[in-house]
């Protein structure tokens, strides 16, 4: 297996910001979550050109991105997962990922990549980071090289202690953690329809009041453009043409808040036909209409 240095310390260009003329695609984080992505991007991929589109994501969603920029097959890649979690007995581990999913990532991307990944994605794809110390989210979307391109993808992904027991990852010589961290809202109300998370009690600013006690439903953690901000796209209303997310697919509702637990083989596959059933229903609703002239004509 190939290993390859981190990326240097040296201050890079700045990103480009994505071409205005090219419909963006975005995907948020959401751990095993990545193989839903997989799945939407399966079905896109089929009927639509999207080395037509810029693509944007964070964490899960980063790599979900980059892979299909590189012309990544992702069964094969569910494939080349599954063969590493069992040579590293990951389902016989008391902890199952906890402290070496960091190291299986690294190793499924070091395999999967080409060596011009980096070249593939060149302005095309940004890679949210969170950078700590002081917080600043950032979008990469230049590559020096493949390793380069490695270390964005394992910054965004970084979960602290859950990846590798360690709190911070470090690109280009700045720590950096999960690129979809700290932006989880909530709504008082169920906007989703979806059960609540938990029970929020309110105090009261007005002593004559009473305690409240609110259901707190979990909010879309990237609405309201904030993957369009994240990413450095300037603020407008609309910052992104497609914004998918697990988190909007009526199929998941009875199994919303399990994103982290270790699935099988059979649950993988699973969860990429769930995405890909909720694109064909998507598409089917219209909601790919910005992708319209990018329709592949055998569809």
């Amino acid at each position: 297996m190939r290993r390859h240095s981190s990326s240097s310390a040296q201050e890079a260009p700045p990103s480009p910001s994505p071409s205005p003329s090219r419909p963006i695609v975005s995907f948020p984080g959401g751990g095993i979550y990545f193989w839903w992505n997989a799945g939407v991007l399966e079905y896109l991929g089929e009927r639509y050109d999207l080395k037509g589109t810029n693509l944007l994501g964070a964490s899960a969603g980063a790599l979900a991105i980059a892979l299909v920029a590189c012309g990544i097959d992702f069964r094969h890649s569910a494939k080349v997962a599954y063969r590493l979690a069992e040579e590293n007995k990951i389902y016989e581990r008391p902890l199952a990922l906890v402290g070496v999913w960091g190291r299986l990532v690294r190793e499924w991307l070091e395999e999967l990549l080409p060596e011009d990944a980096h070249k593939l994605c060149e302005s095309r794809v940004g890679i949210c980071v969170l950078e700590v110390l002081p917080l600043k989210r950032t979008r990469v979307s230049s590559f020096r090289s493949r390793s380069d391109l490695i270390e964005a993808l394992m910054a965004s992904v970084h979960i602290p202690f859950l990846l590798d027991y360690k709190p911070f990852s470090s690109f280009r010589g700045r720590l950096c953690i999960d690129g979809s961290a700290l932006k989880n809202n909530y709504v008082s109300k169920s906007e989703t329809g979806r059960r609540p998370l938990y029970r929020l009690i309110t105090n009261p600013t007005n002593s004559d009041q009473e305690e409240r006690e609110d259901l707190v439903y979990f909010k879309d953690r990237y609405s309201e453009g904030v993957i369009g901000e994240t990413m450095g796209l300037p603020d407008v209303p609309k910052q992104q043409d497609i914004y998918l997310t697990y988190m909007k697919d009526e199929a998941l509702q009875d199994d919303f808040f399990d994103f982290m637990q270790l699935k099988s083989f059979d649950g993988v596959t699973k969860l990429m036909d769930l995405g890909y059933e909720y694109a064909r229903r998507e598409d089917e609703r219209g909601g790919f209409e910005a992708l319209a002239g990018l329709r592949l004509e055998c569809t």
